[in-house]
């Protein structure tokens, strides 16, 4: 299980990576390299394909966001937006309440498009400092295409569902990602079985025609934004009928979607209500309904992303969204390199791919730092990224300065001059933390009371998600009470229970 808390303890913290040591008027000059190290290295660190925390860490040394939030006032716990590769990011709504209707936003109920002057349509005013590594500049035409390509629907780039639904979705991202092919999303028991109808085909549709499904690998408000297969193989026979199980995911396609028949729908009925302690009946069977949508053709132009001039370009939302949640989804970009991204290109299969950072020489950095070596499994090495926008020569030099005020006066940042990653395991190292040969390592919570009291401790928050699972069979709540001596264990059986403390 993913740790709650992780602590770092680190040596020489001044100069540590992204540590902000001294003012402007102490300038820490000379090499400073930091030795980290990984379990695993990452393969691939395509913004529009990457997966895994291993890969999404490389990104994070070569690539800059929009914005970012930093401290203000350390003493009061105050924290700021800063921009990076963006100077500014503005909600125009009322000055283009036209692109509401141009990209097919959905508006907030009892809301037309002249009457929204919030939430949705976002002008973007980009960094013209930012260049690549090698010195090509960084400008709204790199966007658009990048935009372009992440969406593309021979391509069905897997980091695409970032902007194709969620809070944030494009405007017509999602008609032009699918485009040609059926979308499936969950109904959230928007449907009940008296809403649809059999067709001459055997499966059910709704009333505007649209095919329904059972989704088995589809995240489901239902479990908690898990889908039925994650429970089904942790469970087993415990709750779920396997036999049934079988037959219904032996009719999934690729993604787990099967078609809702009657066939099928006794299936998933049996799934779930095969052992009652899982406390479900056949009418709970549409939450785990799926409608599909068939999209036919569409270009770019019906993308509400688009450039205003050289430097500014507009991000239309499909929903509503208010401006802090929207800054939140500028922690990340989707920016690749035009002539690598096309290099990389690989049209022999069924969907085409692209190598686009997956080596050091088909990465282009952004940020603050490049790669200078990578060997698979077992180290990449970063030095600074000299045509890195914040970058200023003193005395030969690179040094950088925050664009921003912490305690009333701008700081020092990115001092690191070299970063060293060296895959090894824990046990590894921790050996050579201890010895000095690493900067920083990671305790496990057994280890943590060993330095929890050390004047050299360098904590960090981390953000996770925390869920809690309900014992509900009230024999085994009531043998629960019985074994270690309480008296309210019964009450997690309660439904408004449960509702409460949602």
């Amino acid at each position: 299980m993913k740790r709650i808390i992780a602590m770092m303890l680190a040596i020489l913290m001044c100069v540590g990576l992204f540590a902000a040591c001294g003012s402007g008027d102490d300038i820490k000059t000379g090499s400073f390299t930091y030795n980290g190290y990984t379990t695993a290295l990452g393969s691939n660190w395509n913004p529009h394909t990457w997966e895994t925390s291993a890969d999404s860490s490389i990104a994070g040394y070569i690539e800059s966001p929009f914005v970012t939030m930093s401290i203000k006032d350390s003493v009061n716990g105050v924290y700021q937006w800063v921009y990076e590769m963006a100077t500014s990011i503005e909600d125009v709504t009322k000055d283009n309440q036209a692109d509401l209707t141009k990209y097919g936003a959905t508006l907030q109920e009892g809301k037309t498009a002249e009457t929204t002057e919030a939430g949705y349509v976002f002008e973007i005013k980009l960094n013209e400092k930012a260049k690549w590594e090698d010195g090509t500049p960084i400008n709204a035409d790199s966007y658009i295409y990048s935009m372009q390509q992440l969406l593309a629907p021979e391509m069905h780039n897997y980091r695409a569902n970032l902007y194709i639904a969620g809070e944030s979705a494009l405007a017509g991202a999602m008609a032009y990602y699918y485009q040609g092919s059926t979308a499936w999303t969950a109904t959230n028991a928007a449907y009940t079985m008296a809403d649809l109808t059999l067709g001459a085909d055997g499966q059910y549709y709704t009333a505007d025609g649209n095919p329904m499904g059972v989704g088995t690998q589809t995240a489901l408000d239902w479990l908690g934004g898990y889908d039925l297969k994650t429970y089904v193989d942790a469970y087993g026979e415990a709750y779920f009928g396997m036999d049934a199980w079988a037959s219904l995911t032996a009719l999934a396609d690729d993604e787990g979607i099967v078609p809702l028949t009657e066939e099928t729908l006794g299936y998933i009925v049996g799934v779930i209500t095969a052992v009652a302690d899982w406390g479900e009946t056949a009418d709970d069977a549409i939450n785990y309904f799926v409608v599909g949508e068939t999209f036919g053709e569409a270009s770019y132009d019906t993308v509400g992303c688009y450039k205003v001039d050289d430097y500014t370009i507009r991000y239309v939302c499909q929903t509503y969204i208010d401006i802090n949640y929207f800054l939140t989804s500028c922690t990340s970009t989707w920016l690749v390199h035009k002539d690598l991204y096309e290099a990389g290109k690989d049209t022999s299969g069924d969907l085409v791919t692209t190598n686009y950072c997956t080596s050091k020489e088909t990465t282009m950095a952004y940020g603050p730092y490049k790669i200078e070596s990578m060997q698979d499994d077992k180290q990449i090495v970063f030095v600074q990224n000299e045509n890195w926008y914040g970058w200023e020569d003193v005395d030969g030099q690179l040094v950088s300065y925050t664009n921003f005020e912490v305690d009333g006066e701008k700081r020092q940042q990115y001092q690191t001059t070299r970063i060293v990653i060296d895959v090894m395991e824990e046990s590894a190292a921790k050996q050579a933390f201890l010895t000095g040969a690493l900067s920083s390592w990671a305790p496990t919570a057994e280890e943590l009371t060993a330095y929890a009291t050390s004047d050299q401790l360098y904590k960090v928050d981390e953000t996770y998600t925390m869920s809690f699972f309900f014992n509900t069979d009230v024999d085994a709540l009531k043998e629960m009470d019985n074994s270690k001596g309480n008296t309210n264990s019964v009450v997690l059986s309660s439904e408004n229970f449960r509702k409460g403390f949602s």
